[in-house]
């Protein structure tokens, strides 16, 4: 089961559900955050959302084409993304599936697979998300998207699958994918419990060189429902070319 966020024409948000090749609007509020009530005490989210019904049937690989897919978390919830070994502590910018990364000199791309953790208590897992990180100390801030969908399951996927770097040349560089791990992003406890964390249980990183050409990074882990896609975009009207080097670690 998979669950993402549409942005309707009118500008309102809407909640769609998709099992297999068949997708639907929930009939809910838009940004109504009930589904996540009463996570962590015997109801799982998969239920909670199950019971407010379905509405009209939608094709949602094309509205991800078309980018009208926000991130697939409720708008009133922060997402907390901890840092990982060795990372600048900059302030996070949250990009919906689709939105361009910003890019200068110096910069590295990140992505895997990650768990969405509550706040408070023992940290219930809600599901799980690809996501796409940008480092870029020049630009002073990391930013951060997932998605498409969130992965409702009672088991993570099991990740896999390739990732690619597309040349405006049409040219496009592929990487193997890592499987997911335990994940040791720590405790969520003393965040506010408003927030969500997402605990990374797989992680690769690039190290791009640059050169002319508008690219975009790709990926499509196995399990994790529609591929993450994000445009490259160089402040300094450059481009990035595919990378000079790519590490893949848990």
């Amino acid at each position: 089961m998979f669950l993402s966020r549409l942005l309707r024409p009118d500008g309102r948000p809407a909640i769609i559900l998709r099992q297999g090749r068949e997708a639907a609007m929930l009939k809910a509020a838009p940004d109504d955050p009930m589904p996540l009530t009463g996570i962590g005490v015997g109801q799982g989210l998969a239920d909670i959302i199950l019971r407010r019904g379905l509405g009209d049937p939608v094709d949602v690989e094309d509205l991800s084409a078309q980018g009208r897919l926000l991130l697939p978390v409720w708008a009133a919830q922060t997402v907390h993304l901890p840092l990982g070994v060795a990372e600048a502590p900059l302030p996070v910018v949250h990009l919906r599936p689709g939105q361009p990364f910003q890019t200068a000199p110096s910069f590295t791309l990140e992505g895997g697979i990650a768990a969405l953790v509550a706040a408070g208590g023992a940290g219930a897992v809600l599901g799980w998300v690809q996501y796409h990180l940008v480092t870029c100390a020049a630009l002073g801030q990391r930013q951060l998207s997932f998605g498409p969908e969130l992965v409702v399951s009672a088991d993570s996927p099991t990740g896999g699958g390739t990732g690619g770097l597309f040349a405006a040349d049409g040219s496009q560089r592929s990487f193997p994918l890592p499987q997911v791990g335990r994940g040791d992003d720590g405790a969520v406890a003393d965040l506010p419990p408003d927030t969500l964390m997402l605990r990374r249980l797989s992680r690769w990183l690039i190290r791009p060189a640059s050169a002319q050409g508008l690219v975009a990074l790709e990926s499509r882990h196995v399990g994790a429902g529609l591929p993450l896609r994000n445009p490259l975009q160089a402040v300094n009207g450059q481009h990035i070319q595919p990378m000079s080097a790519i590490t893949g670690q848990v």
